[in-house]
């Protein structure tokens, strides 16, 4: 299993003020599920959005509050 140094990304995203992408889990249908699993894309009627644009999961000032 492949780690990554969380402190080393918070501080990637603080100086670039640019959204971060999990190069482990990267936003494509095969992150949920090797292709190889299944006959059919049961995931290609999805788009895939960063959850801060996902109206339930913000707050009235629209900061993310997943937990």
């Amino acid at each position: 299993m492949d780690t990554q140094d969380y402190e080393a990304i918070m501080a990637e995203c603080a100086e670039s003020e640019s959204k971060w992408t999990d190069p482990l889990f990267p936003p494509k249908n095969s992150s949920l599920a090797p292709a190889n699993e299944w006959t059919d894309d049961p995931y290609g009627n999805y788009e895939w959005t960063r959850a801060s644009k996902v109206p339930c999961l913000t707050d009235d000032e629209g900061d993310l509050n997943v937990f």
